[in-house]
């Protein structure tokens, strides 16, 4: 399948996050997912960092991600670092992805600039 970058795929994927100790793994649900983020949901508020890692389990690829928005401290916007490679993004998002993309909304958080 051909993934366009900008594009976000719906998802419901099983992840670990770190904070800056990398000691204590916080589990979450990748919620939808694109090569240059991912929503993020958690089952109870959590107050984060700015910057945290992603893993979909222990022993496997770490991404640093920033943290864009929050929502009740449960739901969460990440950007991926530019540090984590092209082939890294592109993996998880392979890895995470349902078949088809979120559908933009014209004007919408999840449209891109023209």
């Amino acid at each position: 399948m051909t993934y366009d970058p900008y594009d976000r795929y719906p998802a419901c994927v099983d992840a670990l996050m770190f904070a800056g100790d990398l000691r204590s793994p916080i589990n979450c649900v990748i919620r939808n997912v694109s090569e240059g983020g991912a929503l993020l949901a958690l089952d109870r508020p959590v107050q984060l960092p700015k910057r945290i890692y992603l893993t979909l389990s222990k022993g496997a690829q770490v991404l640093e991600c920033e943290v864009r928005w929050r929502s009740s401290n449960r739901l969460f916007g990440v950007r991926f670092s530019p540090n984590n490679s092209p082939e890294a993004r592109r993996a998880l998002v392979e890895t995470c992805a349902f078949s088809r993309p979120v559908p933009r909304v014209k004007g919408g958080a999840g449209s891109r600039a023209s």
